[in-house]
């Protein structure tokens, strides 16, 4: 099996198409927020998306959130995310589920 992980597609992640730290930059530069939440400081919200076996990103949810129009803009932003390189196992393409974390920095 050892020779096997060295076939292209054989075994691989989804990748986003320019790289993980672009993702945050395409993420934050659509991001605009006009206010800052009074009731709630929270800096961060989980986002949780499948990429399906095309690379197309589908199901955003919101795990942890701010409020619901932060939340709704995040999801919004999500589903503009051009299409990732698929995951691959066995050398097929797969469905991959994938959380990250977004950062907001209220000044």
């Amino acid at each position: 099996t050892d020779s096997l992980d060295n076939i292209e597609n054989w075994k691989s992640f989804a990748k986003f198409p320019s790289g993980e730290k672009e993702i945050f930059k395409f993420i934050m530069t659509r991001l605009a927020i006009d206010s800052v939440p009074s009731d709630n400081l929270k800096t961060k919200i989980y986002v949780q998306f499948d990429i399906v076996t095309t690379g197309k990103v589908t199901n955003p949810v919101i795990l942890r959130g701010i409020n619901k129009e932060i939340d709704d803009k995040v999801i919004s932003i999500i589903n503009q995310l051009p299409n990732w390189t698929p995951g691959y196992l066995y050398g097929k393409p797969i469905r991959q589920q994938f959380t990250i974390p977004i950062h907001i920095d209220f000044k």
